[in-house]
C-alpha cells in the first residue's frame, strides 16, 4: 500500500470513528495513559508545540490549559474533528491554541518551527516528518 492509500484508509477509519457520535467518549478515556505522556514531556515557558494526529485534542487540550504561554497546535486529517476542537477552544478561551487540518502529505509548517512535537500514536506513522 502507498503512502497516500495508507493516509486515505486511515482518514475514512478516523471519519468514521468521528460520525459515530462517540468519538470523543471513547478517544478520552484512557487518564493513567494520558498522565504518562504528559509526565514524559518536558515543556518550558513559551515553546511552540506540535501535537501531530491531535485528533480529539487528546494532548493538545491538557497542554494548553496547563502551560499558558506556550503556542500548541492540534494537526490532524479529520477537518470535522478539528472544526469541534477549534469550537471547545474559544470555548475554553484558550487563545494559544489552534487546530489545523492537513492532508497527511504535505506538511503545512517550515522545518523548526517547533520546539517540541508530540503525538499520543507511536511514531513509525509519521516517519517523513
Amino acid at each position: 500500500m502507498n503512502i497516500k492509500a495508507s493516509i486515505s484508509a486511515t482518514k475514512k477509519h478516523f471519519e468514521e470513528s468521528f460520525a459515530s457520535g462517540d468519538f470523543y467518549n471513547r478517544q478520552t478515556q484512557d487518564a493513567e495513559h494520558l498522565e504518562n505522556i504528559l509526565r514524559f514531556i518536558k515543556i518550558k515557558d513559551n515553546m511552540k508545540i506540535l501535537d501531530l494526529g491531535c485528533g480529539n485534542g487528546y494532548l493538545s487540550f491538557p497542554i494548553a490549559e496547563n502551560h499558558p504561554g506556550c503556542q500548541v497546535i492540534g494537526l490532524d486529517i479529520v477537518s470535522n474533528a478539528i472544526d469541534v476542537n477549534r469550537k471547545i477552544a474559544e470555548e475554553k478561551g484558550l487563545d494559544d491554541l489552534s487546530f489545523v487540518s492537513y492532508d497527511g502529505i504535505d506538511f503545512p509548517f517550515d522545518d523548526g518551527h517547533f520546539d517540541l512535537i508530540v503525538s499520543r500514536y507511536r511514531g513509525r506513522r509519521y516517519g517523513m516528518v
